[in-house]
């Protein structure tokens, strides 16, 4: 039996309304039973019902932007590197 298992929900947003509501009810049927503590991940795009079904429980919010400036960044960086690793993935982001 593990001391510490974790649950991952990836891309929950992708799933019916239906199959997250069932996939969600049987989440906290279960961290509600769980003899251990039991580590949750869930990712999403934002979605209502998803945000209305976990008020309460802690999260935390990443939006994604653009960081075309962050990235010119390091592939310039892998540029000057002389490693052919690095130099190999600079020409993929070219």
């Amino acid at each position: 039996m593990f001391q510490h298992p974790a649950v991952v929900l990836d891309a929950l947003n992708e799933c019916s309304e239906g199959v997250r509501g069932h996939l969600l009810r049987g989440l906290l049927s279960i961290t509600g039973k769980a003899k251990c503590p039991l580590k949750v991940l869930i990712s999403s795009r934002y979605n209502l019902d998803i945000e209305t079904r976990l008020r309460g429980f802690p999260h935390v919010c990443i939006e994604a932007r653009d960081k075309a400036e962050d990235i010119e960044e390091l592939r310039s960086a892998a540029a000057h590197t002389s490693s052919p690793r690095t130099e190999a993935a600079s020409r993929k982001c070219a």
